[in-house]
């Protein structure tokens, strides 16, 4: 009875433990299979410099398009299966949070594309179109993304290498491009007027706009700035206005004073002034635009002029960054749709943008942007290059399993013997 009684512990504990392993073999796959989904089915990557058609190399403030091809296999989109997502590599930063569209030659939606800029992944959640034709079809298509320099992971001047990410089939290195990035350059020092934007990373309808006053340190006598904003702006918010005396480098600042923001005013919905007085230092104005057309345009301009009693009137108009994407799909198979050519690059979607925008905050007290910094360079032609096949697949937590339960009982078997 005790020798039963043993027995019968011993497989329970063996039972046990198969299970165990069960389970783990199971998280596991499962962990692998949700990190399958970065860069699953692209194809291939290419880069196009948007502001410099021919720049080699390329600017430091320059519009970049990347655009990614892929290919999603016959039944791969499913109900359970309908997400996927990209990485883009650390070298670019996405401007802000929005949402386009991947369509089809009729206009049919195939996937909502979501951006994030924290994690620098655009997320594709495939639609119920896409799951009925991928019954009978494999998908193929291509879209793209605007995009800017990532100056921290870039080491400017000199040659970077831009590793995709992409599906690696062979164990070979996954596919990438080198380019050369020209360094920033610093403020002219003879400088009076500057002014530059940036989009909000968490929502694209709002525009941080920065305006830079003497930053030659030249004194002048009353001195006035005036700001339009361009066609479907509103000027929302208040002035942040603050006294900074310049590094060396011409980018960093200490921050000598701030400036009553009730010394500027709001002549309307796209227009204000401030009077500075007589000054010897640099100020840098910050204030906030919304877009009033939900970003149809999405390149937005202003206008700035500095006056004195004793300089000449400096005027400067600048456009922000334009940010944009959009993507397109065929069929091919045994679908009822013709198929299209996937690569020839599309107009690409207005942007949507979130439902309640979040009130902006005071941008931080920093030279914000490289777009008060020179565009230079000339780039090469974008190439695209070619990928390996679908990543790997992970074993089966169901091996994993079978294997599991034949141990045990071989374990079982041995302990009985004795």
């Amino acid at each position: 009875m005790i020798k039963s009684s043993v027995s019968i512990r011993k497989l329970s504990l063996l039972v046990l433990a198969a299970l165990t392993l069960t389970v783990w073999g199971f998280s596991q796959s499962k962990q692998i299979s949700a990190a399958s989904t970065d860069n699953q089915w692209i194809t291939s990557a290419s880069l196009e410099d948007l502001t410099n058609k021919n720049a080699n190399p390329y600017g430091p403030t320059d519009d970049m398009r990347v655009t990614y091809g892929f290919k999603i296999p016959q039944g791969a989109i499913t109900e359970s299966n309908r997400d996927s997502s990209v990485v883009i590599p650390e070298q670019f930063n996405i401007l802000s949070t929005f949402t386009f569209d991947i369509t089809d030659k009729d206009n049919q939606v195939v996937a909502k594309a979501t951006t994030n800029p924290t994690t620098r992944r655009i997320t594709l959640h495939y639609t119920d179109w896409a799951i009925s034709m991928s019954a009978k079809n494999y998908i193929e298509g291509s879209f793209n993304i605007t995009l800017h320099w990532n100056l921290d992971k870039i080491n400017t001047g000199n040659k970077t290498v831009i590793n995709w990410g992409l599906p690696d089939n062979n164990g070979t290195t996954p596919n990438s491009d080198t380019v050369v990035v020209n360094p920033a350059t610093g403020p002219d020092s003879d400088e009076k007027l500057k002014k530059w934007s940036w989009f909000d990373p968490q929502n694209p309808l709002y525009l941080h706009w920065c305006v830079r006053v003497n930053y030659s340190r030249t004194h002048i006598d009353n001195a006035v700035v005036k700001d339009v904003l361009a066609a479907n702006q509103k000027l929302i918010g208040t002035f942040h206005i603050i006294k900074v005396k310049y590094h060396a480098d011409g980018v960093n600042f200490d921050t000598l004073g701030t400036v009553d923001p009730s010394t500027f005013v709001k002549d309307s919905d796209t227009t204000f002034h401030g009077n500075l007085g007589d000054i010897d230092d640099t100020y840098l104005i910050y204030y906030e635009s919304e877009l009033t057309d939900g970003g149809a345009q999405k390149v937005y301009g202003n206008t700035a002029t500095l006056t004195g009693t004793n300089i000449k009137t400096d005027t400067k108009y600048v456009e922000s960054p334009s940010y944009s994407a959009g993507g397109n799909a065929g069929y091919h198979g045994g679908g009822d749709n013709t198929p299209v050519t996937p690569n020839t690059p599309v107009t690409p979607n207005t942007p949507t943008v979130p439902t309640t925008p979040a009130t902006p905050a005071v941008p931080e007290n920093s030279n914000n942007s490289n777009g008060s910094q020179a565009q230079s360079g000339t780039s090469a032609t974008a190439k695209t290059s070619p990928l390996p096949a679908t990543a790997k697949v992970a074993n089966s937590w169901l091996s994993l399993s079978l294997l599991a339960v034949i141990t045990s009982f071989g374990l079982f078997k041995l302990s009985s013997k004795k």
